[in-house]
Formats: structure tokens, C-alpha cells, sequence
């Protein structure tokens, strides 16, 4: 009886080793959680790649009273665009991205805090935009 259950704590201790589910969770330079990935020991490779994808678009200033700029590694053939929403869900604007970098003009909309959504090579990344 002894012998069976040390055997089945040491087989227990080898469960992270092989594969213990793991929340990963992404944060912006503002402190902001911008993602999460449930990571196993064998998703290792898919996370590096996925964080390799999530960096595809930076979106700088998060907290701005003007202008803020969404920024691509590159333009893809595809179609790239944004849409930005208000927090009641109303959709406040929207555009197609055709360049690298592009600048968004909020200087008009009311202080708060808004949602944007930018579609990238056929994945979709979202964002918090703070208006001042």
C-alpha cells in the first residue's frame, strides 16, 4: 500500500512536466491585459508564434485628447480595417488601413473610453482607446 501511493505522488509530481495548463496573460507598455493563451508544454511553439502574430499591430497613444496611430508590420494584400466603437456599443468610426502606419482623428468625439478593433491579415486585434 505504501509502495502505490509514493508511486502515485511521483506520478503526480510529473504532471506539470508533461503538460499542466498554463494562463499566459499579454499586457500593454500601459498596463493594459491585451490577450490571454491557455499555454500547454506542447503549445510552447504555437505561443511564440502567436505572440509573434500579436505584435503584427501596435496601437500608440492609448490615452490621447487628439490623434492616435495604428501601426502594421507591413500592408498585406488583404484588407485591412478598423472600427472603433463607444462603450454604449454605438459605432463611432471606421476606415480601411492602407498604409503602414495611419493616423486616427478623435479629437472631435466626447471623453471616454472607446473600443477599437483592427483587422489584420484575416485575425482580428482589439484595443481600449482612452479619449481625454
Amino acid at each position: 500500500m505504501r509502495c502505490t501511493s509514493l508511486i502515485l505522488i511521483s506520478a503526480m509530481s510529473l504532471l506539470p512536466m508533461l503538460g499542466e495548463d498554463t494562463y499566459i496573460y499579454q499586457y500593454d507598455a500601459a498596463g493594459n491585459c491585451v490577450g490571454r493563451l491557455l499555454s500547454t508544454s506542447g503549445t510552447l511553439a504555437a505561443h511564440k508564434s502567436q505572440q509573434q502574430k500579436e505584435a503584427a499591430v501596435e496601437v500608440f497613444p492609448l490615452e490621447t485628447d487628439s490623434e492616435f496611430f495604428i501601426f502594421l508590420d507591413s500592408t498585406t494584400g488583404e484588407e485591412n480595417s478598423f472600427t472603433m466603437s463607444s462603450i454604449d456599443g454605438t459605432r463611432t468610426s471606421s476606415g480601411k488601413i492602407t498604409e503602414d502606419i495611419t493616423g486616427v482623428d478623435i479629437s472631435s468625439f466626447k471623453s471616454g473610453i472607446y473600443s477599437l478593433g483592427v483587422t489584420y491579415a484575416g485575425n482580428l486585434y482589439s484595443f481600449k482607446i482612452i479619449k481625454k
